[in-house]
């Protein structure tokens, strides 16, 4: 949900841009030229002169400067809610978090900041309407994935706000859980979603840990939000440094690299929700949003799911998976139902509901064959890691062919990363463009001759036999 805003990289000047969409198909090149082709244009930022002019200088004043608008926002709301006499005063307090949130939001989408009003307004408009039905919850979910998805096939320059709109509807779909019995006044509600520290950027905060950040907020520690905002400029920059990075005609170094650039691109944004997270008070023990080393080294995909985002992740599981498994014994079709679920948030945008379904089905398989693996060689491969001293298996972590396993399946997974992620980079460079148009199948993937999902059914049938 963090990766919507518009990536630090997408600042580069155009023209390094042009042809990329030719590379993975079309344009009457062959494969090989259009590879060389794109190695040409992003080999030119390897001149360190050339990556400071053309990609870092940009991205730093763009993105550094609405970084510190941003947090001189939040600055400000943090010493405003520290007045007794505001703090003490519900109606005040909420009157803060809306216009402090509201302006956050104009500096970065200017007049798209009208949708996300009229949206919040709906949003508080039908739970009122709603709130004593039994199926309230069932209601709000599908007329927020209507409205979503409808924003996303009408409105060309939604890809901008979407993760506004889907961090609006989780939260009040989460109120009406958690809350039921006793939601809040719909101002106290509007505050909750205009709240400076999470409209922006995430992550997913409960009622309760927004009230808490108000009433009982944590200190603010220099240390934790230098860091923040050191690692914020690492990522940032180094969404620059991915790309001019040598790949040769190599097809799969390309894949590879692109997905890492996506990825990169979400650490940046989680960083920054971090800073901002920190700064408007909320309490370090909350701030474990991802975990780029668990995606990076992914053990298995069930990991990466979770650590991608924990906070949505969360949601999803408490509020979708955990509600339907209660009243169905098919693990798999509540797994399936909770990505559908996601990619409705998601507005059913095309390739992202794609890798989501993949990796429904992806991780399922894993997990299974992992299982199956783990019962019948006693050692430690499942999916979701064995303690240290395990006392299950006979062969724990430190054996060679537990090793070995595990490493087969983490080369298996960077992979499916890899191929299942290049699509999604610098996808918003295209979003406007009339003359662009998406593959119902990504050209990506057909050049790379669908090789991940032959080899996860390959793991089926290794599964099945078993």
């Amino acid at each position: 949900m963090y990766d919507d805003y518009g990536d630090g990289d997408d600042y580069m000047d155009d023209e390094y841009y042009d042809n990329k969409h030719i590379v993975w198909g079309g344009g009457g090149s062959s494969d090989t030229d259009a590879l060389l082709d794109e190695y040409e244009n992003f080999s030119e930022l390897a001149d360190p002169r050339l990556l400071y002019s053309n990609c870092l200088l940009p991205t730093f004043e763009t993105a550094g400067l609405q970084l510190a608008e941003t947090l001189a926002l939040c600055a400000v709301y943090k010493v405003v809610l520290s007045q007794s006499a505001i703090s003490s005063n519900v109606l005040y307090r909420n009157c803060v978090n809306l216009l402090v949130g509201l302006t956050v939001l104009y500096r970065y989408f200017a007049d798209l900041v009208v949708y996300i009003a009229v949206y919040s307004l709906c949003l508080l408009l039908l739970v009122a309407l709603v709130r004593r039905h039994n199926q309230a919850f069932l209601i709000m979910l599908i007329v927020s994935i209507a409205t979503i998805t409808g924003c996303e096939l009408l409105l060309p320059s939604f890809i901008l706000i979407r993760s506004v709109f889907m961090l609006m509807s989780i939260k009040v779909l989460s109120l009406l859980i958690d809350m039921k019995s006793n939601l809040p006044g719909s101002f106290d509600m509007l505050a909750y979603l205009f709240n400076p520290g999470t409209v922006l950027f995430g992550p997913f905060v409960s009622y309760k840990q927004f009230l808490d950040s108000m009433e009982k907020p944590a200190p603010l520690s220099v240390n934790r939000i230098a860091k923040y905002i050191a690692l914020t400029a690492f990522f940032l920059a180094a969404t620059c440094a991915v790309m001019p990075l040598p790949t040769g005609n190599l097809r799969l170094a390309f894949v590879y690299r692109d997905a890492l650039n996506f990825r990169v691109s979400h650490y940046f944004i989680s960083y920054m929700s971090l800073v901002t997270y920190a700064v408007c008070g909320y309490s370090e023990e909350d701030s474990a949003l991802f975990s780029p080393l668990d995606i990076e080294l992914p053990y298995s995909l069930k990991q990466v799911t979770y650590a991608w985002n924990r906070p949505l992740s969360h949601f999803l599981n408490r509020y979708i998976f955990k509600t339907h498994a209660a009243t169905s014994r098919n693990v798999f079709l509540s797994l399936f139902l909770t990505y559908i679920v996601s990619c409705g948030l998601h507005g059913f945008n095309l390739y992202i509901s794609q890798i989501l379904l993949s990796l429904a089905v992806y991780s399922y398989i894993e997990y299974g064959l992992r299982a199956k693996l783990a019962h019948s060689l006693n050692a430690c491969v499942r999916a979701v890691r064995c303690p240290s001293e395990c006392s299950e298996h006979e062969h724990t972590a430190l054996n060679s062919r537990v090793i070995l396993l595990n490493g087969l399946f983490l080369v298996c997974n960077v992979f499916h990363l890899a191929y299942l992620g290049c699509v999604l980079n610098n996808l918003d460079l295209y979003a406007e463009d009339p003359d662009y148009k998406l593959d119902w199948i990504p050209a990506r993937w057909s050049n790379m001759g669908y090789a991940s999902p032959y080899i996860v059914f390959a793991m089926y049938i290794v599964y099945i036999v078993l």
